[in-house]
């Protein structure tokens, strides 16, 4: 067999170099956040006080709604709060009598033939009944107050205020419309600062 042929390879080193290209392309500047804010709840619209062109900070109040049966939902939730704390004291008043009751009769069960044993048994299952009231009370007590809660953090919708600082838009909601999470929005935002940079860029 002949031997291989040598060849001559040319061969470059390689080096790291700064590319300096400027490559022209049209872009579209706009807006980084375009947010249309509608209302969390159904309500009247008490008053609005933005327009088209204004600039709001966020966190200022846009609107707000006003919601009758919320507002009676929550003197409801209010009331039966009142109401199971009341039934909490009342158990725990009936805990204590139960209790003193038992504890006389253990008492006097240490002296022969004053207290049947019968009466002192079921005298601990009284308390014990009582007990059980007392935490069923107070499970109760609990579960009014999240209630409660629940429609307080729903009425904080009432107040529609700005996601963040921009300009409004447009306007679609006026005093008295009647607003809702299914209705239109009431206002469209837009930040623009900063601005949002949208260009295409060829593969090649």
């Amino acid at each position: 067999a002949k031997p291989a042929e040598e060849r001559a390879v040319p061969v470059v080193s390689v080096v790291s170099r700064s590319l300096n290209q400027t490559l022209p392309l049209p872009g579209d500047l706009l807006a980084f956040q375009d947010v249309a804010i509608h209302a969390r709840v159904q309500g009247f619209v008490q008053s609005i006080s933005v327009d088209r062109g204004s600039v709001v900070r966020r966190g200022a109040v846009l609107a707000r709604i006003d919601a009758p049966e919320l507002k009676a939902q929550g003197s409801e939730a209010d009331a039966r709060v009142q109401a199971a704390e009341a039934q909490v004291l009342e158990a725990q008043a009936g805990l204590i009598s139960e209790r003193s009751t038992f504890d006389r009769l253990k008492q006097a069960s240490q002296t022969p033939g004053v207290v049947a044993g019968n009466d002192v048994e079921v005298a601990q299952q009284k308390v014990e009944a009582a007990k059980a009231r007392v935490e069923a009370a107070t499970r109760n007590v609990e579960a009014a107050r999240q209630a409660a809660r629940l429609v307080r953090d729903i009425e904080a919708c009432l107040q529609v205020t700005a996601p963040f600082e921009g300009v409004v838009t447009e306007r679609s909601a006026h005093v008295g419309s009647l607003v809702g999470p299914r209705s239109g929005p009431l206002v469209r935002m837009q930040q623009v600062s900063p601005l949002r940079l949208v260009a295409a860029i060829p593969e090649t």
